[in-house]
Formats: C-alpha cells, sequence, structure tokens
C-alpha cells in the first residue's frame, strides 16, 4: 500500500494500495513479502464494552464473513446511503479494488481483527485508490458524529486532512460523558493515520510549522501515526516520523504485513502489506482499551499506547541519525516504538484500592495492603470475601486483584514453639532471681537474662492491710504480669497467653491488694508494653496494655476463688493481628474481659489451679474494606496441677489457649467503576470464627539437687493447634549448673 502522495492540485488523496499494488486487487504471491511479522493478535475483554471503529475508505465487501455482526453503522459518502460495498468488475465478476475490507478486517474482523469487542461504522469516501480531502474530512466528521472511539485513515494525506478546524472540532467534541453534577465530557474521537509507503520521513512531506493551533494542533495529543514494522524493526517501504519532535511523539509502529480477508469472495483472505495495514492494527487497540475502560478520553488511550510501547529496537539505543546525525534513531524511526497491547492493559503506576466513592479521591496503594493473622483466629479469615476486589490505577482503570497472598498468619505454629522451645532451653542458664529486703515489708527482686542484662524487676510493699508492687521488664520478660504462668512460676511450653503477652518487648506496671476481710480481699493492677522492633519488623510500633480489677475470697482455708474484670487495650493491632492499608484493622480496639479462677491446696505438696477468661468487644474497624468487626468474642481457660517437694517441682496442664469463638467482619469492598468515576462498592460479611480448638497438654519437672543445678523437663503435645486440623508435639529437657 503505496503513499502516493497529493495529487490533482492537493483535493485528491491515494489510498495505500492493497496486495503490494495501487490498483491490483489479486492476491500477491507468497513469496511477494518475506520475514512476515505475525498481526496482532485478537483480544476480546470478557464483559468489555461495544466500542465502535469508524474506518474512513473506499469499497468493503460487507457481506464478508469477517463482517458478520460487526458492522453497527454505514455511509455512502457518493449517493448519501448506506451500501458501501464495492463496485464490480463487468468482466469477471470481482470488486475492482481490495482496500477497505482488508483494512475493516484487521481493525474489527471476526477472525483477523484486533478488537475483539469491537463494531464497525463504516464510510465510503470513494471508489478506487484516490478519495478528495474534503471526502476524508466528512468522513472523520462523520465518525464524531457516531461517537466512534477511533477512526481510522489508512490514506496518504491524513494529516493535511486532519489540519482543519471543523473537522478537529468535532473529533475533539465527540463522545459525551455525562457527569455527576449534570454537565457533560467530552472524551473525543481518537485518530489513526497511515504514515505512507515511500520510506521517507513525515517531517519531510508535511510541513508542521502549517500546522494549526485550531486545526491538527488542537488535536494532535489524540492522534497517532502508523508506521510499518518487521520483525520489531521498520519495514524498509514505510515511511518515518523523522526529525520533528511533535511527530515522533506520536508516532507507533504495528506489523506492515498482515493477512486479513480479500475482497475476491466471502470468504477470501491474502497477504496485504502497508501502512494502511498497520494502521487498524493499532485502531483496535485504541478501541480494545475503551472496550474495558469507557470512561478514557481519547488523549488517555493514545498516550497510554505510546507511553507503553516496546522500545526493544536496537535503533533506540543508537543516536546518529536524522539529518545532523544527532538525533536518537529509535525516535526518528519508530516513534514512540511498537504499539504494544498487553503492556497498555497492564495497570500503569501505583495500583490502588479505593477508599471512598469517587476514583479520583485515591485510595489504599496494594504494595502496603496487607493483614496478618495471629493465631486466635485459626487462620479462619476466609479470603474469598475478597474475592472480586479491584484496584484502580493512576489511569483509573479498574483491575480485578488476588488479595489471598495479603492476608496470612503472623506466624506459623511450628515457628512459635520453636521460639518457645529455645527460650526454655536458654532460660536455664539464667542466673537466679536475687530479691533484696530493703527495710521491713519492703523487698526488691531483680530478673536476669543469659547475658547478664536486666529482665524484669519488681519492688513491693507490704504493710499487713495493703500490699503494692511496680515493676518493669525488659527484653520480652513478661511473666511478672502473664496470670497464666503456673503458681511456682515453672516456664512452660504451651502458651496460655495465646501469644500476646510474647510480643511485647518491654514495658512497666502496677498492682495492688487489699484485704477487705480476713477472707476477702481486693486486687487492682495495670500495666502498659510496646513491641519496640527492627524498622521492618511487623509488630514495630504495636502497644498492648490491661488494666484488671478481681476480688478474691477465701472460700474455706484451703479453697481460694476469684473472680474479676478488665480491659485490654491494643493499638496498632487486634489480638495481636495486625493490618495495614485497605485491610486495616483500626487504630485501636478495646476488649472487656470476664474471668473466673480458683486454688485448691492439696495438702503440703499439692495444688490444684484453675482459670477462665471470656473477652468481648466491638471493633470500629478501619478505613480500608474492614469497616467494623461485630461480637468479637473470645475464650481461653486452663486446669493445672502443681507438685512442690524439696529439690522437686513439677506441673500438669491442660490448656486452651486465646480462641475467637465469634465474630463477624463487615467488609465494603469497590467491585467496579462506572463511566463518570463512582466506584461501584458491595457490602459483604465474613465469619472470624474457626472450626477448630486448639487443646494443649503439658507436662512439666525440675530438680534441683543444689542451688547451683538444676535440670528441667518439658513434654507437650497439642491437638488442633492453632485451632486447625492436626496434631503436635514438643520436648525439651536441659541441665544447667553454675561454677
Amino acid at each position: 500500500m503505496f503513499f502516493a502522495g497529493v495529487a490533482a492540485a492537493g483535493l485528491a488523496l491515494t489510498g495505500c494500495g492493497g496486495g503490494g499494488s495501487s490498483s491490483s486487487n489479486v492476491k500477491p504471491e507468497e513469496d511477494t513479502y518475506v520475514n512476515v511479522t505475525p498481526a496482532v493478535q485478537q483480544t476480546t475483554i470478557e464483559d468489555g464494552e461495544d466500542a465502535l471503529i469508524a474506518v474512513i475508505d473506499t469499497e468493503f465487501r460487507t457481506s464478508h464473513e469477517e463482517f458478520e455482526g460487526r458492522i453497527e453503522t454505514s455511509y455512502n459518502r457518493q449517493t448519501g446511503g448506506e451500501d458501501v460495498t464495492a463496485s464490480v468488475d463487468d468482466e469477471d465478476g470481482i470488486p475492482a479494488y481490495m482496500h477497505g475490507t482488508p483494512v475493516a478486517a484487521l481493525a474489527a474482523g471476526n477472525t483477523f481483527g484486533v478488537a475483539g469487542n469491537g463494531k464497525l461504522a463504516l464510510f465510503k469516501a470513494g471508489s478506487g485508490g484516490s478519495v478528495r480531502r474534503s471526502y476524508l474530512q466528512e468522513g472523520m466528521k462523520w465518525s464524531a458524529e457516531q461517537d466512534a472511539r477511533v477512526a481510522n485513515l489508512s490514506f496518504s494525506g491524513g494529516l493535511n486532512a486532519l489540519n482543519d478546524a471543523d473537522t478537529a472540532d468535532a473529533l475533539a467534541s465527540s463522545v459525551e460523558m455525562e457527569m455527576p453534577d449534570g454537565s457533560f465530557e467530552r472524551l473525543g474521537t481518537a485518530i489513526v493515520i497511515a504514515a505512507g509507503n515511500e520510506g521517507e520521513s513525515v517531517t519531510d512531506n508535511f510541513d508542521m510549522e502549517k500546522a494549526t493551533d485550531d486545526g491538527l494542533l488542537s488535536v494532535l495529543d489524540q492522534t497517532l501515526i502508523a508506521v510499518g514494522s518487521d520483525e520489531w524493526e521498520k519495514y524498509p517501504a514505510s515511511n518515518y516520523p523523522g526529525a520533528d519532535e511533535d511527530l515522533q511523539a506520536r508516532a507507533l509502529a504495528a506489523p506492515f504485513v498482515a493477512q486479513s480477508a480479500s475482497n475476491t469472495s466471502d470468504d477470501a483472505t491474502g497477504t496485504f502489506g502497508g501502512t494502511s495495514i498497520a494502521a487498524p492494527q493499532i485502531a483496535g487497540m485504541v478501541a480494545t482499551i475503551n472496550s474495558q475502560w469507557p470512561h478514557m478520553s481519547a488523549k488517555e488511550t493514545t498516550g497510554l499506547l505510546l507511553d507503553t510501547a516496546d522500545q526493544g529496537s536496537e535503533l533506540f539505543e543508537k543516536n546518529d541519525c536524522g539529518p545532523d546525525e544527532n538525533l536518537n534513531c529509535g525516535n526518528y524511526y519508530l516513534g514512540q516504538g511498537h504499539a504494544d497491547l498487553e503492556e497498555a492493559l497492564k495497570p500503569q503506576g501505583e495500583t490502588a484500592i479505593a477508599s471512598s466513592g469517587k476514583v479520583e479521591d485515591g485510595g489504599h496503594a496494594l504494595s502496603e495492603t496487607q493483614a496478618t493473622w495471629s493465631s486466635s483466629f485459626g487462620g479462619s479469615f476466609d479470603t474469598a470475601a475478597l474475592e472480586g476486589v479491584v484496584g484502580f490505577d493512576d489511569l483509573g482503570r479498574d483491575y480485578q486483584l488476588d488479595l489471598s497472598s495479603q492476608s496470612h498468619p503472623v506466624m506459623a505454629y511450628g515457628q512459635r514453639l520453636a521460639g518457645r522451645v529455645q527460650k526454655i532451653a536458654t532460660a536455664g542458664l539464667n542466673p537466679r532471681p536475687i530479691t533484696n529486703e530493703v527495710a521491713p515489708g519492703l523487698s526488691m527482686t531483680s530478673h536476669h537474662t543469659t547475658g547478664g542484662m536486666m529482665g524484669a524487676s519488681e519492688v513491693r510493699l507490704d504493710t499487713g492491710t495493703v500490699e503494692l508492687a511496680a515493676f518493669g521488664f525488659h527484653q520480652g520478660e513478661t511473666a511478672l504480669m502473664d496470670p497464666w504462668t503456673p503458681e511456682n512460676g515453672m516456664a512452660m511450653l504451651s502458651d496460655g497467653s495465646g501469644g500476646l503477652s510474647h510480643l511485647l518487648s518491654q514495658g512497666a506496671g502496677f498492682a495492688a491488694t487489699l484485704s477487705m476481710t480476713d477472707r476477702v480481699a481486693m486486687d487492682v493492677g495495670h500495666w502498659a508494653g510496646s513491641a519496640k522492633r527492627d524498622e521492618d519488623s511487623l509488630y514495630n510500633g504495636y502497644r498492648q496494655a490491661r488494666t484488671d480489677v478481681a476480688m478474691r475470697f477465701d472460700a474455706t482455708d484451703a479453697l481460694e476463688l476469684e473472680v474479676g474484670y478488665g480491659q485490654r487495650h491494643e493499638q496498632g493491632g487486634l489480638l495481636g493481628s495486625r493490618g495495614y492499608g485497605a485491610l486495616s484493622l483500626g487504630d485501636r480496639s478495646t476488649m472487656g474481659l470476664m474471668s473466673v479462677g480458683a486454688n485448691w491446696s492439696m495438702g503440703d505438696y499439692f495444688g490444684l489451679m484453675a482459670r477462665y477468661e471470656r473477652g468481648q468487644a466491638d471493633v470500629a474497624g478501619g478505613p480500608g474494606m474492614i469497616r467494623s468487626i461485630d461480637g468479637l468474642t473470645t475464650e481461653q481457660s486452663a486446669l493445672g496441677l502443681t507438685f512442690e517437694r524439696d529439690q522437686h517441682e513439677a506441673v500438669f496442664m491442660v490448656s486452651q489457649p486465646l480462641r475467637v469463638t465469634a465474630g463477624t467482619a463487615n467488609l465494603d469492598v469497590p467491585v467496579g467503576r462506572d463511566v463518570e468515576g463512582n466506584v461501584i462498592r458491595e457490602q459483604r460479611s465474613a465469619s472470624l470464627a474457626p472450626n477448630g480448638r486448639q487443646q494443649d497438654v503439658e507436662l512439666g519437672y525440675a530438680y534441683a539437687p543444689s542451688v547451683d543445678s538444676r535440670l528441667n523437663v518439658n513434654l507437650l503435645y497439642s491437638n488442633n493447634p492453632d485451632h486447625q486440623d492436626g496434631s503436635d508435639a514438643a520436648g525439651v529437657a536441659t541441665f544447667s549448673k553454675r561454677f
């Protein structure tokens, strides 16, 4: 298809003729073209809208099977009717010219068309290989009247035809979109123009100094110039942008040679070459983008294809082209590169999950969105609640996101258990707690780590009526404030606290006991701690505080009963879970806690302890998709038998660690957008209660033959660890001796 230039005093324009000739409609021999680059593959957008492509050309064989169900409308400039079929040669009954048929089929044909969702508006601007410039202008205005998303001009002189105020205004003001305030936004019609086939510079053939502000320049940013490529390089016969930077900025390459429909019969095909063939492939790409995202303007769709063009050609690595041999060769010959629809369909910039009802308001970056769930939830948060979530790129385009990898457990059970095994194994090497009597009734106790550092300290004052204590802890030594620690203080492999206190690195607190009668006492306590970890630590910035009030009753001389109420405050987490971005769990949460307990002294050596705690909260949630959590209920319990005699200590403990027993997360999920930019949201809910319940059985034994030596043994069996199907077992034995 040869760019033949302007003839007849600038009024008649010549099409890029098919089959290697401007007049023949006979299919070329197979060896006419070598190194045939495969045409762009057809892309169909599932549930996408129809996108109208206007093809301004000469004759079309509308009965061809490629066009079945594809032609939306048509107009014949010469007759004023809808019939745009090709004229027939009287001798053999074959249409005399084949240009319009393969061009239209490459844009949106059933087999060859790039735009699987494309519909065609066919404008017959003339017969044979030449049409008047004014007819092309009429065709472009007609395209705008049809609200075509893209108009294809596979004719030489397209830039001259576009340099007209009325034509440019029509193309800029087409495709109206009503906005929520009742106003209308005009998206415009994209224009794709064939560069021509003389192997010459478009800069030399078109004088950009003659481009007018109300003509070509006003729609240049919605125009694409099609360059023909061969195996990702410029096809020798194809024209190219040349030295003008404005033309370089709007040029794209697509295959110069491709198979398409032929005029010879309703199922005929042929191999065709020319920038007339490259242009409809690019037009089909524009339509494909608009079928997925009809809100995008002509400026945005064409700009997107330019921004995502493939610059893999070696020409882009050279800077010795042009008249002065100082221009980038890629820009000079290929413009912005090879049109890459696959890349253009990918998100541009940072994908965000909308936080409001308008796309333009932005949202939470996908890269910053995640939720890590503590063992209390047992992996119960079903990521099916996040199916169909959409994110938006910088152009406001919506994309289906897979958030399953963004929601996961904090740490696997086996990893946490290994950490407790290691802690017990090294705890035996810690120096003994040191208690000093400072004054009558006043004492100070210090706990040290293996390296001799202060781990925890406690000051206690007993007046006989009131007992006061203040304590601080470092290095994660939280046993002083853990109500699930056995009375004898033996370290356990089972995690009665559900891991919550173990998250903390340092903190402080106080406790007070008031004896109200000989058998009744009131306990009050408060502590606060933080997880000051490394900057990239999951729990960096996490804080937790707890306040408790309890009444203790001596039912008998051997049996003590306790009932209490408390509150757990968390900042930056919920039951040790953390959420960020669109999966934020909120900044703060407060859970009310009811507890009952008993201590029974069974003679001189044995004791029995029991404790049950139930928590309940309604959580406001965060600014992301998890807007609230209703009816969050937790339970945990422990029953332990203790033994202590001479150098021997033992604990047999059966416990059920912290578990969410009820709770519903209410989600407000973005699932799409409309053309006006309103986010379509869907209300969903997800249960947070796991199906299983973890049960731990542990035996701990310690033997201290002297004050300087100690043997520790712990054996643990867990059924349904982390409240999920399965079982696990662990054991640790240590012997330490001070020399």
